[in-house]
Order: structure tokens, then C-alpha cells, then sequence
């Protein structure tokens, strides 16, 4: 820190020199035009001379030099705070001023700082036109742009003000204080209406204190979006008129949506709620926001005229843009005829560059470099449209970009986010839980390679956790700041002082989730159930937080609705209701008994009864289980009965310890009807299970021997038995085809993964030959989804799922299932001495889950096991 006698001398010092000449520092770049912003605009010189005579600025290590610098979110690209005291703000004294000529979103803008102003402060702004204002409103915030407003106009020019769609640059707006006489104007400025929203929320975020001693930090700041187009889509156009939503676009810095039916378009021919749509455009365009049409292009050639009607349809209603859509509905009949027939539409409304956008179909939304891509590239105009990809944004994305013709840069669909876990609150999600899980390091690397950037979904989070978290981040990425960004965002849900209590929540919540094991689905061999411990001895730390949670809630609660910038009925709803729902459920849970826990060892104990043919055995087990279930599920039941799934949970666990021996036989005759069914299914689609087994004819029993004069003796080849152990949806069985017979392992494809669920096959095989001499021959093939959309990736599901041969407790062997080649492939496992008593050796295939799996499927075979003796 610096002495007091240090500070006053650079204080002077600066003062002099900002006397002489002011100047704030640039950033260089090409002109660009209002609709077609290519690269940000220099930020320009644009405060020469005004502050001379108005405030001396000083920055001395980013912080001010007068009062504590606020931190403003998005980051501004530049900012220089003042070395003055803030700006004293007293009730009455404050008024803002628009112009004559304000267009509807300068007007909002004007309405969402005065009613922020009264939510937060409670200080009452009137909004007033230029030459209105009276001599007791000592503070004027003057709203607009320079063509709407003559009063800014006239102060930018006589304050050397640049401010324009060069300087500083496409959406980008002004914030400066001048002084004149004994009254404090603040121009907000933008290069354009909507910019003029987003300035307001800039200086909002510079205001401090109450509505009795209500202080402007001064500074000026000079900003603009290093991503061009910012935006928020929705599955229904419903979502654009929920009450706040767009006003939170606009806080959001969005500037574009679209309008879709369901998660991919309205189908070509779809019947349009005319007035709904006509409304969304319209409350889109009181706040400056692009909306486009979107429409499903992947179809038959033969449903072109209805392409093109629907696009018209919308435009008729006020839509700006044409989007086409090709998505997972794929490329359609005749991509390139009807990609020239939707730009000739566009050309004829005027819509060119930014206002065309595509969404490239499976296979070619996710890689770059493609053949559709490139048919699509060389239509003339869709070289400068927005191209939505996938991929994380990088330089290389960037180059292969260029490589097929784009003459922007790429834009980013980010599926996010993508929770696996039935959570009502999980707190604020960090763009690292969508597709390719990019960290923030990553993002900052690729963000000047993008013209424009938008979520896709996270309507199970409230709104304000999802849409300022991407579009904030896409306003200035290298300036992006996590805890900033989550500061800002409880304090607009539960209010400035509820901030350190939320930031704790939200922490510990992650700590509490990392003690408990979720569930994943609900299928016949394993229901849904709801969060349990992963050990009891967290129950000690799991109680512990929840308390201390509890109390961080209960203050949270009491204080956000007087605080909060929401409607108490969002804030309810969305956010305090659920974080104390999570709570409740998890307390709950902690306490409670799940058959889960132990059910997997006595259904072992019930197979192998079954197996041995001991009926009764079977049902003196499963009566002796039946009570204890029933016990545990009903309290369970009663102890979280608001939890999704938990009737069909509590049914599936009465049904499961229902069975007696004869439900139980008839449990795994439907198992194995259902294998046969699955090999036939992966047979049919997916793989020739003839050449997964093809390897079988030809044992390579001469491993490893190199001379001639010795070999190997076959002592016998043992096919697993078709009884299964199991837990979970893992089928397991003996197959038999073209006279060869193998164990199979299956997963239906439509089913994820589980850690812990398990298939095993056992085989017998007697001991003979040299005990000190043996080993295994064991052959194994597999398929998984490797293909990634159209893309084959190989091993990547390596690490997921592994195939065991265990004897006794002892694991012999293992195999990766995600490395298997489907052609298969042979192992030899050499055998420690076999102990003298030893006659047989039963080993157990497993098949087991050790990572969470989402969209794999696996078919393994593992054919006969062989016991060789090897030579010397």
C-alpha cells in the first residue's frame, strides 16, 4: 500500500498531467457495419479533452484511487475510475433523460434502470425527455444514442466523446461523467439502441449504498463485446413471454433468439400460433433483440414449398433472420437447391450475412471439415452467415473454418448443460458441464474465434443461473471472472448482502453432493432411487453440513425478498424453494436404510440357490428378505415423498422381494428371452455377431512356444455356463451360431451405465496336466459406440467397462471392453501353481461398470475357456 504522502504526490501528479492531455488507450481493428460486425472496433481516444475540465481519472493498480472500485460483470473492455469521491445521489435529486427521438429499447433501458434503481435503493428516478428536467434534479443520467438524443449528442461532440459503431464499436456504449456548474451529467451512450440497455446495467452496477446516502462510484468506462452475437434460443416461443425473461436476455447482453417448435424447428407446413409469435417479435424488438425464423431443412425435396412458406410465414410476423435447421433431422433431399432458395428469400427481405444462420446436420455440426459443410459454404452468402458448430472454440476450429470457405469466424452451439443427477438446485453451473466439458482456460484461448455464441438448454435451472453465466462470459472471455460472475448473480437473486452466504451455499452444497450416490434411470432390473450415502461414516460430516446449510438458507430466506431484483414469486420458486427442498431430501436420505446397500450380496446367495436347485432354499431366503424391505422402502417412501420416480421406486423393490422361487425362474427365462432379443437386435443394426465370433475357429494354441520341436497340449475347452449373477441391466448368457458357442454379455443401447453394475458366467474347468505349467487361453470381442454422430472414434469408451476372470477373490485377468477389437482377440493367462487338492477351477467372467456411461452400448463374447500346459 502507499504511504499518504506518496498517494497525495501521484495524486497531484495526475491531476497535472490529466490537466494537459487526457487520452484512454485503444484497440485496433477493422470498420465494421451495424449488421455485419466482423471483428470489435477500435475503442478509441474517444474522452480528449472533456475531462479536463470535469474529473481527473486515475488507475493505480486496476482499483480507485477516492472509493473502493466495484466490480463490474461482464468485465468492461476498458475502464478508468475517477480519483474523486463517489457522486452523492440524494432522493429527488436524481432524473433520467432520454431523447425526443428514443427508440422503444432506448425507452426500456430508461425503465429497467429506474425500476432497478427502486428495487435495490429505493430512490424513485423519473424518466424524463430532454429539456424536461427540472433545476432540483442536480444528477442527470442522459440515456441514447447521438441520433436519437441531442442533448448527447452536443456533449459528445463538445467532450470529444467518440461514440459510434467504429469507436467503441458494434453494441458497445459509453459511460462518462461531466460536470457542469453545480449539476453531475452521466451520459450512457450507445453505438446502437440496444447498447444503450447495456450501458444502463453497466452504471447500475456502479451505484452504492441506500436511498438515504446513495453514491456513484465515478468512472468512465468505454465498452464492447469481443463475441458479436450473443444469444439465448428456446424450444417454444412461449418461454420468450414468461414474465422477466426477456428483460434477463437483455441484462444477459443477449441480442439474438430464434423461433423454434420443440428442440429442433417448426416442421416445414406447422401450424403457426400466429398471435403468440407476433407478440414474442414484438416484446424481442422493444429491446433491440435479433429474432430469427427457424425452420427443419433436413427433409424430403418434396416438402421444399412448405420450407419456404413457413419462412415466409414468419417474416410476415416480424422475424429478422432465416436460421435453417438440418440438426439431427440430417441433410434432407437436396441440401444446396434449397440453401440457394432460402438465401434468394433472404435477399429479397433484405436479410444477408449475420441475419442467415445454420445449424449443419448430425455428423457436420459436430466436425467442420465436411462434405456437407463444404457444398453448403459454396453457395454465394452462406460464406459470411453464422455456421453453429459444436466444438469448443479454438484457433484450429477457426482454420478449418477458413479451410472451406467461411469469410467470418465460427459460431458456438453449447450443449449445456448437461446434468446427469435429479437435483431441484445444483447451484450455478460452470460452462465446463456441457458438451466436451471446456474449462475456462480453454475458453479464454478460443474466444476471439467466434462470431457468436449461445446456450442450448438448462430450462431445469432457473434462468438467471443459465443465461448470464454463457453470454456474460461471451461479452469479454478473457476478462471473465467464476466467482465474479456468481457474486453478481446472487447478489441480483438474493440481494448485495445475501452474497458471502450464497457463495458458501452454493460451495458446500458441491461438498454434501460428494457424499451421496445418485441413480441414473429406472428400468426394469434397477429402479430409480433416490440420493443415498456412499458410506455411513459420512452420515457424521453429511448432518453436519446439512445443519450448517440449513442456517445459511434460513438467512438467505429471510432477507432476499426485500433485497432481491426478482419477483418474489420467482425468487420462491426458482431458487429458496428448491435449495431447501435439495436440503430436506438429502437430510432425509442421510438417515435412512436402502435395500441397495445390501440386497446385491442375498440376491448372489438366491442365484446360487436357484442354481443348485434348491427351491426351497430359494424361499426360506427371499421370506426372510421380504420384511425388511417392505420396512425400509415404505419409510423411505414416507420420508421423501415429493421425490421424482419414488412411487414406481417403492413398487419395483414390493415386486423384486416378492419373488418366490418359481418368480424367480420365471424373472431369468425372461432375462434370457431378452438376451436372445438383444444379440439379434445388435446383429441386425449394429455388428455381424458372425464375425465377432468369426476368430473362435482358429485358437492360436501354439502361443508362445518358437521352436517346432515343442508346443502346447490342449488339456480342455470349457464353455461358461448360461446361468447369470447379476445386478443391474447387464444381460449375460451362453450364444450359440454357425456350431460355435461362446458367452455373451449385453447392455440394451438405449440404456447409460451405472458404477457397479455387473453380468458374470461361470465355467468349470478340471485341473489336470503340470500344476506349475498351466494357463488360460481365452478369446474376447466387443463392440461399443465409437461412432461419435458419423465420426468414428476409436477407444473411446476405453476405461468404462472391464471384463474380469477371477478365481476364488483373485482376479486373474482383465480386459478393457472400450479397447476390444470386434474381430476379437486372444489372451494367455498363466496360471501360479495350482495347489495339489485343487480339482477344479471355478472361475467367474465378469463384466462390471466402473465409470459412469451415457450413450454406450456394449455386446461382448468371450469364448471357451482352454486350459493348456505349456512347455519348459
Amino acid at each position: 500500500m502507499h504511504r499518504t504522502s506518496d498517494l497525495k504526490c501521484r495524486l497531484l501528479l495526475t491531476v497535472q498531467f490529466v490537466a494537459n492531455r487526457f487520452s484512454v488507450s485503444c484497440l485496433s481493428s477493422e470498420k465494421q457495419s451495424p449488421l455485419n460486425p466482423r471483428q470489435l472496433t477500435r475503442l478509441g481516444s474517444g474522452v480528449r479533452g472533456y475531462l479536463a475540465c470535469a474529473i481527473a481519472l486515475v488507475v493505480v493498480g486496476g482499483v480507485a484511487l477516492a472509493a473502493e472500485a466495484p466490480v463490474l460483470v461482464p468485465a468492461p473492455r476498458e475502464v478508468k475510475w475517477s480519483a474523486e469521491a463517489p457522486a452523492s445521489l440524494a432522493s429527488g435529486t436524481v432524473a433520467i433523460v432520454i431523447g425526443r427521438q428514443a427508440t422503444a429499447p432506448e425507452q426500456h433501458a430508461a425503465q429497467l434502470l429506474q425500476q432497478a434503481v427502486s428495487k435495490r435503493f429505493g430512490q424513485q428516478w423519473p424518466i424524463l425527455r430532454e429539456g424536461e428536467e427540472r433545476a432540483a434534479h442536480k444528477t442527470l443520467v442522459i440515456l441514447g444514442q447521438r441520433t436519437t438524443c441531442a442533448r448527447l449528442d452536443e456533449l459528445c461532440r463538445k467532450q470529444g466523446i467518440e461514440l459510434s459503431e467504429s469507436s467503441p464499436g458494434f453494441d458497445g456504449y459509453v459511460i462518462a461523467p461531466i460536470s457542469e456548474g453545480d449539476r453531475l451529467l452521466i451520459v450512457v451512450g450507445g453505438c446502437n439502441a440496444r447498447a444503450v440497455e447495456y450501458g444502463q446495467d453497466t452504471l447500475f452496477q456502479m451505484l452504492r449504498g441506500s436511498s438515504q446516502d446513495l453514491k456513484l462510484v465515478r468512472g468512465v468506462v468505454r465498452d464492447a463485446p469481443v463475441i458479436p452475437w450473443r444469444g439465448r434460443p428456446q424450444t417454444q416461443v412461449s418461454h420468450y413471454l414468461r414474465p422477466g425473461e426477456l428483460d434477463l436476455y437483455v441484462l444477459s447482453r443477449v441480442n439474438f433468439i430464434d423461433l423454434r417448435s420443440g428442440i429442433y424447428a417448426f416442421q416445414p407446413g406447422e401450424k403457426l400460433d400466429k398471435a403468440e409469435i407476433a407478440e414474442a417479435v414484438k416484446q424481442a424488438h422493444l429491446r433491440g433483440i435479433i429474432v430469427y425464423a427457424t425452420v427443419n431443412c433436413g427433409v424430403p425435396a418434396e416438402e421444399y414449398e412448405k420450407v419456404m412458406g413457413t419462412f415466409s410465414e414468419m417474416l410476415d410476423l416480424g422475424a429478422d433472420g432465416l436460421w435453417l435447421s438440418f440438426d439431427d433431422k440430417g441433410p434432407g433431399g437436396d441440401p444446396v437447391t434449397l440453401t440457394k432458395r432460402v438465401l434468394e428469400l433472404g435477399r429479397q427481405r433484405q436479410m444477408t450475412g449475420p441475419l442467415i444462420a445454420i445449424t449443419p446436420p448430425k455428423g457436420s455440426y459436430q466436425r467442420i471439415v465436411t462434405d456437407f459443410n463444404r457444398k453448403i459454404m459454396a453457395v454465394p452468402g452462406m460464406e459470411q452467415a453464422l455456421w453453429f458448430w459444436t466444438g469448443v472454440p479454438s484457433t484450429q476450429a477457426l482454420e478449418e473454418a477458413r479451410s472451406i470457405g467461411i469469410k467470418v469466424r465460427p459460431s458456438w452451439w453449447h450443449n449445456w448443460p448437461r446434468p446427469v443427477t435429479p437435483q431441484t438446485y445444483s447451484g450455478v453451473p460452470p460452462m465446463s458441464l456441457g458438451w466436451s466439458a471446456p474449462d475456462y482456460g480453454v475458453l479464454a484461448a478460443g474466444a476471439d474465434c467466434l462470431e457468436a455464441v449461445m446456450p442450448w438448454g438448462g430450462n431445469s435451472y432457473g434462468q438467471h443461473y443459465i443465461v448470464p453465466v454463457i453470454d456474460w462470459w461471451g461479452w469479454n472471455p478473457r476478462g471473465h471472472d467464476w466467482n465474479a460472475l456468481r457474486r453478481r448473480l446472487f447478489s441480483i437473486v438474493f440481494g448485495e448482502d445475501q452474497v458471502p452466504a450464497a457463495m458458501k451455499f452454493d460451495d458446500q452444497l458441491q461438498e454434501l453432493f460428494g457424499l451421496f450416490l445418485y441413480s441414473y434411470k429406472n428400468t426394469d432390473d434397477l429402479p430409480f432411487c433416490p440420493p443415498r450415502l456412499r458410506a455411513a461414516a459420512d452420515r457424521q460430516r453429511a448432518d453436519a453440513l446439512i445443519a450448517e446449510l440449513m442456517s445459511l438458507l434460513d438467512g438467505i430466506a429471510k432477507n432476499a425478498p426485500s433485497q432481491t431484483l426478482l419477483t418474489e414469486r420467482e425468487l420462491k420458486s426458482a431458487y429458496l424453494n428448491r435449495m431447501r427442498q435439495e436440503l430436506e431430501t438429502h437430510r432425509a436420505a442421510a438417515g435412512l436404510a436402502y435395500p441397495e446397500d445390501w440386497w446385491p450380496e442375498q440376491q448372489r446367495k438366491i442365484l446360487d440357490a436357484l442354481y443348485a436347485g434348491d427351491t426351497a432354499g430359494v424361499d426360506q431366503i427371499t421370506s426372510g428378505l421380504r420384511g425388511r424391505v417392505q420396512q425400509e422402502v415404505e419409510q423411505i417412501s414416507r420420508s421423501l415423498p415429493s421425490y421424482p420416480h419414488i412411487k414406481g421406486y417403492v413398487d419395483w423393490w414390493h415386486k423384486r422381494a416378492s419373488l418366490d422361487a418359481k418368480g424367480w425362474k420365471a424373472l431369468l427365462e425372461g432375462r434370457r428371452k431378452t438376451l436372445d432379443e438383444l444379440v439379434r437386435s445388435y446383429s441386425r443394426q449394429i455388428v455381424d455377431t458372425s464375425t465377432m465370433l468369426d476368430g473362435l475357429r482358429s485358437p492360436p494354441l501354439e502361443w508362445g512356444i518358437g521352436r517346432w520341436q515343442v508346443s502346447n497340449r490342449l488339456l480342455v475347452s470349457v464353455v461358461p455356463s448360461p446361468n447369470e449373477w447379476f445386478w443391474g441391466d447387464w444381460q449375460a448368457g451362453v450364444h450359440e451360431e454357425k456350431g460355435i458357442r461362446a458367452g455373451v454379455f449385453a447392455t440394451d443401447r438405449r440404456m447409460p451405465g451405472d458404477v457397479g453394475e455387473y453380468g458374470e458366467l461361470h465355467a468349470v474347468v478340471p485341473v489336470s496336466g503340470r500344476r506349475d505349467r498351466l494357463g488360460l487361453l481365452v478369446f474376447a470381442s466387443a463392440t461399443n459406440k465409437d461412432l461419435f454422430s458419423n465420426t468414428f472414434s476409436k477407444y473411446r469408451w476405453a476405461g468404462y467397462r472391464f471384463l474380469e476372470l477371477v478365481w476364488k477373490d483373485k482376479v486373474l485377468w482383465e480386459a478393457d471392453i472400450g479397447c476390444l477389437p470386434e474381430r476379437g482377440d486372444w489372451f494367455l493367462v498363466r496360471l501360479t501353481r495350482v495347489p495339489d487338492g485343487v480339482k477344479d477351477l471355478t472361475l467367474r467372467l465378469r463384466i462390471e461398470d466402473r465409470k459412469l456411461s451415457m450413450n454406450n452400448y456394449t455386446l461382448c463374447f468371450v469364448g471357451p475357456i482352454r486350459l493348456l500346459e505349456l512347455p519348459e
